[in-house]
């Protein structure tokens, strides 16, 4: 799950039973980095957009699709997954 407004997604333990403690957390400020300089000098774009808000798992590749609110980028990204 990403935290809004941050540039961290988290995993959370989300078994039967558990305390929904965060258990692992990735800082993906390279992906924001990246996204901006696609942008480029495009006046239109807005910073306040420049934020994490989506991820989703792509079990083909087993990778994670990460995006962002009004992106023009999209990233695959291999987690390493350590619980």
């Amino acid at each position: 799950m990403n935290i809004y407004r941050t540039n961290r997604i988290v995993l959370v333990d989300n078994k039967p039973g558990s305390s929904g403690k965060v258990v692992q957390s990735w800082d993906m400020s390279d992906l924001v980095k990246q996204n901006k300089a696609a942008v480029g000098d495009d006046p239109t774009w807005k910073e306040r957009l420049n934020v994490l808000n989506g991820i989703a798992y792509h079990e083909p590749t087993d990778t994670f699709v990460i995006g962002g609110k009004d992106w023009e980028l999209i990233f695959f990204v291999k987690l390493n997954i350590n619980v």
